[in-house]
């Protein structure tokens, strides 16, 4: 039997019948939520992107905040951007005071980046174009007294 068949058979629309079916993936938890009436359809269907353990701490959230169903799609695409975390690289004495030294130096966050191979990367973070502007100066002042 097909989505369509269903909703003919019950008086409902395809699209409806197909969102339905789709609660079932859902985790038990978000599903008791829904049955409750803690949760709309609406939620539910944005918390069907997450994985099932982010489905319930997002479900909770919108629970504890009575987040609307847009607030919870914006939180939905938010944790779905999150990056996911890196393994731990523990950053050496000389590599950390370096960083401290250029961030105090530029007035800007100064991340070093270096990997084993040797190769590596520097990356100044700035807020404001002015800031960049500050920093390009230093930079250019810094070359030309070479």
């Amino acid at each position: 039997m097909t989505h369509q068949d269903i909703a003919t058979a019950i008086g409902k629309s395809r699209a409806t019948v197909t969102n339905l079916l789709r609660l079932i993936e859902l985790n038990s938890e978000v599903k008791k939520l829904l049955l409750t009436r803690q949760l709309e359809m609406g939620h539910a269907r944005a918390l069907l992107a997450l994985t099932e353990h982010d489905q319930v701490k997002a479900a909770q959230k919108v629970v504890k905040e009575s987040l609307s169903v847009r607030a919870t799609e914006k939180l939905v695409k938010q944790m779905q951007e999150e990056p996911k975390l890196a393994k731990f690289k523990p950053i050496d004495r000389d590599t950390l005071r370096l960083q401290e030294e250029l961030t105090a130096r530029f007035g800007a966050k100064v991340t070093i980046d270096h990997k084993e191979s040797g190769a590596g990367k520097v990356v100044i973070a700035y807020t404001t174009l002015e800031e960049l502007d500050g920093i390009l100066a230093q930079l250019q002042a810094s070359s030309s007294q070479n």
